[in-house]
């Protein structure tokens, strides 16, 4: 899931935002491979000529519980709002629940989100195993409440690739 947000945010052609980040979005191919779909949403990040970046843009109030913080509050947005959303992705991989499983209303969830709140980790889920650990250890640096302090989807990669690497191996 990462590597294909990276694909996006790493784009040649300037960085393209998915901006709809959540477990239905992949597919799996036959050959078991997961492909991002469904680019409705999509926007390609336009680049200021004079200050040497990517433009912020705005959306408008985000609808839903499945989205980064700024995005409920209506505020600029960049390519931040797919790394915290991919990590809501890792959220349910880990736990099997939606973020803010314990109320019906996205009201209540975005509200909770605009006022810095996450989702309840249970700190025995980074104990079940390495693998869940390592997810866990990733959820707080891709849920930075300032997208800024955030980690970039790049890092959110290296960080799994590691983790793979450094895996014990399994003594019988």
């Amino acid at each position: 899931m990462a590597e294909s947000i990276a694909d996006l945010h790493g784009f040649e052609d300037g960085v393209i935002v998915h901006d709809d980040v959540y477990p239905n979005q992949w597919m799996t191919t036959p050959d078991g491979r997961l492909k991002l779909g469904d680019f409705n949403r999509a926007t390609i990040m336009q680049w200021d000529e004079i200050n040497g970046g990517y433009c912020k843009f705005n959306n408008g109030e985000g609808n839903g519980n499945y989205r980064a913080p700024e995005e409920f509050a209506a505020r600029n947005l960049d390519e931040q709002i797919d790394t915290f959303s991919f990590c809501n992705n890792i959220y349910t991989l880990v736990t099997g629940l939606w973020n803010f499983y314990d109320t019906e209303d996205d009201e209540v969830a975005q509200d909770k989100l605009i006022d810095g709140d996450l989702a309840f980790v249970d700190p025995r889920w980074k104990d079940r195993s390495y693998e869940e650990g390592k997810l866990v250890e990733l959820l707080p640096k891709c849920w930075a409440y300032d997208p800024d302090e955030r980690i970039s989807i790049f890092d959110a990669v290296k960080f799994l690739r590691q983790a793979i690497e450094d895996k014990p191996k399994h003594q019988d």
